[in-house]
């Protein structure tokens, strides 16, 4: 009698990384691991999880385990910036998430900020160093960030002059600062879909109220740092225009299964400020909320990651 029994697949769940994210790393590796190890998954699935801090070591670890997935769960520097999505390129096997090209872009909030602009949707003005010398008495307050860099890392809100160049230094810790005007509104965020290659569907809206001045580290993943409400309580018109702009930035910026774009509504108007390409994947983290409110499990969305990658 033949054996016809499935051979499972080996999927390696990449997450910490040398980064400042590292930590948020390790939680949503935590996350993702548990998830393709529920349910039907386990008769799927070897998952093997994989956490490293020198990504020099981790093409030999790789080369050992063989996986014939691999699920890379990181933030921020060789995470989000294509350096990792090299890497697996080289390597040569399936990989879940946006590719090289894709990830650089978004990771830099000039580029992708541009690039939207370029397609008609508004984002906030880049404030130069020749317009700073008018900025607290036109313009107002403004916002310093790493120009690449996530979870709100190095991010300040700076309302008078005597406190731009240290929140300037503080950015600097992540890379090369970005200085654009602050604009007060509801904050939302929308996550985007790619199981099918090419048909990519947006996401439940969320709306995230922080408990501090703004969704900063601390709100981001501390318990009661924010409150997010998905869906959010806001009109069609108002949902539909921000499905559209994260759909539009996936397409642009070349994402790939999965993707969430960040707005701000404010005066009426809504702005585009970023897109992650590997968004936190922690039980607290929107993207999960956002799949929750789809009616999806997180283990069914991790296999369907997976299955989509396979493709």
């Amino acid at each position: 009698m033949t054996n016809k029994r499935r051979t499972k697949l080996r999927i390696a769940v990449l997450s910490g990384g040398p980064g400042s994210e590292r930590e948020v790393s390790l939680d949503s590796g935590r996350n993702v691991v548990r998830a393709l190890e529920t349910g039907e998954n386990k008769s799927r699935y070897i998952v093997i999880p994989l956490k490293f801090r020198d990504p020099r070591l981790l093409m030999s670890r790789l080369q050992r385990i063989q996986p014939h997935v691999v699920f890379p769960v990181l933030h921020g520097e060789f995470g989000e910036d294509g350096k990792v999505q090299a890497l697996l390129e080289v390597f040569g096997k399936p990989y879940i998430g946006s590719r090289v090209l894709a990830s650089a872009l978004a990771m830099d909030k000039v580029i992708s900020s541009k690039l939207l602009h370029a397609e008609g949707v508004r984002v906030p003005k880049e404030i130069t160093p020749r317009s700073q010398v008018n900025l607290f008495g036109g313009v107002g307050s403004c916002i310093v960030k790493p120009r690449n860099g996530g979870s709100s890392v190095g991010v300040s809100i700076v309302r008078n002059k005597k406190d731009l160049q240290k929140a300037i230094k503080l950015a600097e810790r992540e890379g090369e600062p970005l200085v654009q005007e602050y604009l007060s509104g509801r904050e939302f965020t929308c996550g985007v879909l790619e199981f099918a290659k090419g048909k990519p569907s947006a996401l439940p809206v969320t709306e995230i109220i922080p408990k501090s001045k703004f969704f900063d580290y601390k709100a981001k993943y501390m318990k009661g740092g924010s409150e997010e409400i998905t869906p959010a309580g806001i009109s069609r018109k108002l949902t539909e225009e921000i499905q559209q702009r994260a759909l539009l930035a996936h397409k642009v910026l070349a994402c790939r299964h999965i993707s969430r774009s960040d707005f701000i509504y404010s005066r009426g108007k809504l702005y585009y400020l970023e897109t992650n390409t590997m968004p936190g994947m922690t039980s607290t983290s929107l993207i999960p909320q956002a799949v929750r409110a789809a009616k999806m499990t997180m283990p069914e969305f991790c296999d369907r990651l997976v299955q989509a990658t396979l493709q």
